[in-house]
């Protein structure tokens, strides 16, 4: 497949003649129906149909054709950005497995280049894994990444072969994150683990989706409870906290906790004897210099994670 063959496909459906489209790509018409009908072969199907009304696209033609135009619209505009007639943009692509603890520095950064061309993607994705094969495959310009402790090791080593530099912002403990409704809610001591045999616990994430931050399976011989909800969402997550009995578990920094969090009402209570912690971090490609804008935001996330 050529791309002069997609600019021909869509130039004929555009003008509904074979010796139109021919005439305004300055080729032959015959010329025109061999590499159409060429194209046809390698995609497997028909492009389009004779009928009283000229040439139309099929119904697989119009699916492609599709594609096309979206292929032919990037393709323009990588030439007007390289010819100078698009105006250069700050661009930010960051990739992570939970976005809440960064979000108001996402808001802050945003709303402080607000008036620029700006093009931000921050992509919340399901696995750490994800993350890693984002940042790999140079589609973001660095990921936020959380990994349990008991998994540190194998994960930087990892990192350390496929060229991604990592960068830790900070080791955390395990607490137990309430709401009004849960019974210890008012209650101002630590807790142990043995105390949390009769709760129901809200995780965020499990295993078999992502080995390496679940805080229940890495712990589930020692954590005798009651009931388990899994969520993968965040917001589901807090606000199931918020609205039920049940107690979540997650690793934060405490001091940041409040200013992280948009839900109020909640609070953490600390587990003493809780077996692993929680390590956050920030990931790039070895070759991949940051930009500016990028650096300012990792500089910024380095205060409060």
């Amino acid at each position: 497949m050529k791309f002069e063959q997609l600019e021909q496909v869509l130039e004929v459906a555009k003008t509904g003649t074979f010796s139109q489209a021919a005439r305004n790509l300055f080729m032959s018409q015959p010329n025109l129906s061999l590499s159409i009908r060429q194209l046809e072969e390698e995609l497997g199907c028909r492009l389009f149909v004779r009928s009283s009304e000229g040439v139309v696209p099929t119904e697989d033609g119009k699916i492609m054709m599709e594609h096309m135009a979206i292929i032919q619209g990037k393709y323009q505009a990588m030439r007007d950005y390289s010819q100078g007639k698009m105006p250069k943009r700050l661009t930010l692509r960051i990739g992570t497995t939970n976005l809440n603890r960064a979000v108001p520095q996402l808001i802050e950064i945003s709303r402080k280049y607000m008036g620029s061309p700006i093009q931000f993607h921050l992509l919340n994705y399901n696995t750490l894994q994800d993350v890693i094969d984002r940042v790999a495959a140079c589609q973001v310009d660095f990921g936020i990444i959380g990994m349990m402790s008991p998994y540190v090791k194998n994960t930087i080593s990892k990192l350390h072969n496929l060229q991604i530099e990592y960068h830790r912002f900070s080791i955390n403990p395990v607490y137990g994150v309430v709401g009004p409704q849960n019974h210890f809610y008012d209650s101002q001591r630590p807790l142990i683990m043995a105390e949390l045999k009769n709760e129901t616990m809200i995780t965020f994430g499990n295993a078999m989706d992502d080995p390496y931050s679940p805080i229940f399976d890495t712990t589930q011989e020692r954590m005798e409870v009651k009931g388990r909800i899994v969520v993968n969402n965040c917001y589901l997550f807090y606000e199931m906290v918020q609205n039920t009995e049940a107690m979540g578990l997650i690793s934060t920094n405490k001091d940041g906790f409040s200013q992280q969090n948009g839900w109020k009402d909640l609070r953490l209570v600390e587990i003493t004897d809780f077996p692993i912690q929680g390590e956050a971090g920030w990931i790039k490609l070895r070759r991949m210099p940051l930009t500016d804008i990028a650096s300012e935001l990792i500089e910024e996330l380095t205060a409060v994670m």
